[in-house]
């Protein structure tokens, strides 16, 4: 002989699909990246041909380069400016072959370590995931 107050009620018929509307929303929210990076991505291991210790000129807090070379080099052409910080950077350079046009790339990334969490050196192995779409286009994830 109780009845149940309507105020109480959590889940009302009528409001179903709005939480079924909202399970789909997080779901796509959380999983999209994932499917997306496995349907266009292909993992492959590649070999580390050739390491290079040069410097980096960068404007104070911008992060694309002004100029690219050999240290002592790079420190004589930015003598004279205060607003530039020069870093030492690590180019490993390897070659693969597209999964998208078949041809063969050969590319330079700035890495310190490769995937095993090592110094890079020649001969190093890098797990790189190559676009099946789009030719040229690659990532190199983070070291562990």
């Amino acid at each position: 002989m109780t009845e149940q107050n309507a105020d109480l009620t959590l889940f009302k018929r009528k409001y179903y699909w709005q939480y079924s509307l909202l399970v789909l929303a997080l779901g796509y929210l959380f999983l999209w990246g994932p499917i997306h990076r496995w349907w266009v991505f292909e993992t492959r291991t590649v070999e580390v041909t050739s390491v290079r210790a040069l410097c980096a000129a960068f404007e104070i807090d911008k992060s694309m380069p002004l100029d690219v070379d050999e240290c002592d080099s790079v420190k004589a052409k930015m003598a004279g400016r205060t607003d530039i910080e020069i870093k030492p950077r690590t180019f490993a350079s390897f070659t693969y072959t597209s999964p998208a046009d078949g041809s063969i790339r050969t590319v330079s990334v700035v890495r310190d370590l490769d995937s095993a969490g090592k110094p890079i050196a020649v001969g190093s192995k890098l797990d790189v995931e190559l676009s099946r779409n789009e030719a040229g286009v690659f990532v190199v994830p983070e070291t562990p």
